[in-house]
């Protein structure tokens, strides 16, 4: 009985660990910027209002370290710069970090965290001193949450 328990304990460990994994298919639900003087600009809504088919674009983090992006509702030329933009990225995660390349942007690496089928990246300026800050924020957040 024991061994049963035990067995079962292992088996709900793994389960839980493989859940917290950024591979697989995810939207993003909310994109903010953090102030130096801490006040929140939504990001997301500025870019859903130039561009209404962002809350529709599907990112796929890979086994392989790849992401790509499904943005077919954007229409084909929205289409094109969206899957053309993110089509080159690479990611590797160590620790609670979640490192992102880009040919055309310098490296980032973010805290990463999840909450049932939510993953938030938090990005910190003061981490990433190679990232231009024109802006003049704290940090930024992405929330997706897994399709």
């Amino acid at each position: 009985m024991i061994k049963l328990l035990f067995t079962f304990s292992l088996f709900l460990a793994v389960t839980d660990l493989s859940a917290q994994t950024i591979l697989g298919k995810w939207k993003k639900t909310d994109v903010y910027s953090i102030k130096a003087d801490g006040t929140k600009l939504d990001l997301q809504k500025m870019g859903t209002d130039k561009m209404p088919c962002i809350n529709d674009v599907v990112y796929c983090f890979n086994a392989d370290g790849t992401m790509t992006c499904d943005a077919s509702s954007c229409g084909e030329t929205m289409k094109k710069i969206v899957e053309t933009m993110n089509g080159k990225t690479k990611w590797s995660t160590k620790g609670d970090l979640v490192t992102v390349s880009n040919p055309m942007v310098a490296a980032t690496t973010s805290k990463v965290s999840f909450k049932g089928n939510q993953m938030t990246w938090t990005f910190l300026y003061s981490d990433n001193p190679k990232v231009t800050n024109s802006s003049k924020a704290r940090s930024n957040v992405i929330v997706y949450k897994r399709l």
